[in-house]
Parts: structure tokens; sequence; C-alpha cells
């Protein structure tokens, strides 16, 4: 789910509506759409989120993949193995 008023504004997810959706539906809520830093990614997790894409954050060199590995691991939130490239 992508909240389209907050997408590519880095300016945090709509954990209001992530709340709602995934009080509602029985599948995995991935969440999108406004994340400008690694405590928007435990926010949407907090907020009921199964798994939160980062998108323009990464390719506008706003965030680090490992930056937001560290702070997830950090909050106790499961992160996927990963090897990085050198």
């Amino acid at each position: 789910m992508t909240s389209v008023d907050r997408d590519g504004t880095h300016k945090g997810l709509d954990t209001e509506l992530i709340s709602v959706v995934s009080a509602i539906v029985p599948v995995p809520l991935i969440v999108g759409g406004g994340v400008g830093n690694d405590k928007d990614v435990v926010e949407g997790f907090d907020a009921g989120a199964d798994a939160v894409a980062i998108g323009s954050a990464l390719h506008y060199d706003a965030l680090h993949v490992g930056e937001v590995r560290r702070t997830c691991q950090s909050r106790g939130i499961t992160v996927r193995e990963f090897n990085e490239v050198e």
C-alpha cells in the first residue's frame, strides 16, 4: 500500500492509514510512500506494517541500507540476511 499523498516527499509514512488498514486486512501489508529516514521505517512497522518499501530515499542517498538494518535490528525488527556488495 502506498500513500500517494506522501510518496516521494520523505516526510514520513502515513502511520494512521497503516494502523487502520493493518487492522482490517488479513494479508501481509507492505507499505511505502514518504520514507525519509530510518525512524520512519520503524514507525511503519510499529503502526502495523509487515514490510516497508524505502524507494526514493535510497535512490537520492537520503538513506542507506546499512543504516536502516542497524536501526531495525536494534528495535527488535527482523531483517533478512544481506550480503553487501563491495
